[in-house]
């Protein structure tokens, strides 16, 4: 059989075929080579950072090895789970890109650590933006290109940062980086979905567990990496909470109330509670997460002011849509152990030092002004959506779960430290109940579809 000879026409129709098969193949992957290196990336330059930041050991340098280590097997599943189809020059041609440039990296890292003292991070965000970008020209996808020169460009921040505080920079460079290949791709995808879809989506849990682990908080003066912990400490225990305190029996009458309210009217009492649920988790991402202070001046917690304020919107969001139906028809044997939890973290019985006290009138002075605070309210809230089960908002429920299951781990921290153990009890039913309703919320959403 003889070959049939293209004509110029014919051969740019097959070669623009070629490129745009290859573009949807990278969509429909939303980019997923590109992430799971990237990520593999993030993950051990902040696990090799902390580790030489905290010890000044070189040694943790070896850790860098893991990338490859993660980064083949992890690839070579995912190829192989992946459809089979038709592969093109196109696709040959970006792969033996990526052959010669993962090949070179791992050679020059390899020198790096056994050999020459060398600028490895500077010259690894070179090569890879290098190889992104021709990745883009290739297939011509503007994305691709812009992800790869803006590597190129802010690899230069790794020559001009010295010390272990350039492995951080060049996490973050990576993180911008391949994060903003993520974004692009789920954003195409968004654009065609719900707000609900895409609270409800796995990518979106994943980005707000992303977000709480990777965002650091702001200090306007003495902000330096080693210090993340302490603003981070220091902005909660310093925090407007603080100055409220004095009117914590108002907050905790009113906040009564409306809990009273909800549980006596039900239904018809849906909208003045939805809306105070939604006005109190943004009352709480700001009185909570923002404090000033001699050491750090003006601090604030960035990822658990989003968290929070996500969540209100949420909540806010409900008050046209009219999904949350507050029947209270879910209260059985098997959950009404709830009730004395919720109790328990209205009344609240630990002063600011973490250190109990069991004095009834908490319940009613708010004496930490515990009704304006996330912790002690989140499972409360949570509580009154598992009671009214199935008639509640899938994302209301999924959001809310979210911010709690995260904040809340956090707060199991304190449990290795013996001095703020009781802190650690007191916010286990916060994470506790965040988790379920987090995994619940999967089950409610597939009953609901």
């Amino acid at each position: 059989m003889e070959n049939k000879q293209l004509n110029e026409k014919e051969s740019l129709e097959l070669i623009t075929r070629m490129i745009n098969n290859t573009q949807q193949k990278l969509e429909k992957g939303n980019g997923l080579p590109f992430l799971i290196w990237g990520y593999t990336t993030i993950l051990v330059s902040l696990v090799v950072w902390y580790f030489f930041s905290t010890t000044g050991n070189p040694n943790w340098n070896y850790l860098w090895f893991l990338i490859p280590v993660i980064g083949f097997p992890t690839m070579m599943r995912i190829i192989r789970k992946q459809e089979k189809g038709v592969k093109t020059y196109i696709d040959r041609i970006i792969g033996y890109v990526w052959i010669v440039f993962g090949i070179a990296g791992l050679i020059v890292s390899t020198s790096a650590i056994f050999l020459w003292n060398i600028p490895i991070l500077f010259i690894v965000i070179l090569m890879m933006g290098s190889g992104t970008a021709i990745t883009g020209l290739i297939i011509r996808f503007k994305p691709i290109i812009f992800s790869g020169f803006a590597g190129i460009f802010l690899s230069f921040l790794c020559l001009i940062v010295k010390g272990y505080e350039s492995i951080l920079i060049f996490a973050i460079i990576f993180f911008g980086h391949h994060g903003y290949t993520r974004t692009y791709f789920k954003w195409e995808r968004a654009k065609k979905m719900t707000t609900d879809k895409i609270i409800l989506s796995r990518w979106f849990l994943f980005s707000m567990l992303l977000t709480a682990f990777i965002l650091p908080p702001f200090a306007s003066k003495g902000f330096i990496p080693s210090e993340i912990g302490n603003i981070v400490t220091t902005t909660l225990s310093n925090s407007f909470v603080r100055q409220l305190i004095p009117y914590g029996a108002v907050f905790q009458i009113i906040t009564l109330l409306f809990f009273i309210g909800i549980i006596i009217l039900k239904n018809s009492f849906r909208k003045p509670f939805t809306i105070f649920a939604g006005c109190s988790f943004g009352i709480y991402a700001f009185v909570q997460n923002i404090a000033v202070t001699d050491k750090f001046g003006l601090s604030f917690v960035i990822s658990n002011i989003i968290l929070m304020l996500l969540t209100s919107i949420v909540w806010l969001r409900d008050v046209s849509k009219k999904e949350n139906k507050y029947t209270f028809q879910n209260i059985t044997k098997k959950n009404g152990w709830l009730i004395p939890v919720a109790l328990f973290c209205f009344w609240w019985p630990m002063n600011f030092s973490g250190t109990p006290d069991f004095n009834p009138s908490h319940f009613f002075t708010g004496h930490v002004a515990q009704s304006i605070q996330f912790c002690p309210m989140t499972p409360v809230f949570l509580t009154v959506l598992i009671f009214c089960k199935p008639a509640v908002s899938p994302s209301v429920y999924r959001m809310t779960a979210i911010s709690g299951t995260i904040i809340g781990f956090w707060n199991m921290m304190s449990f290795f430290n013996p001095s703020t153990v009781f802190v650690g009890v007191y916010h286990l039913p916060l994470f506790l109940i965040s988790l379920y309703v987090l995994i619940d919320s999967f089950k409610l959403q597939k009953n609901d579809v």
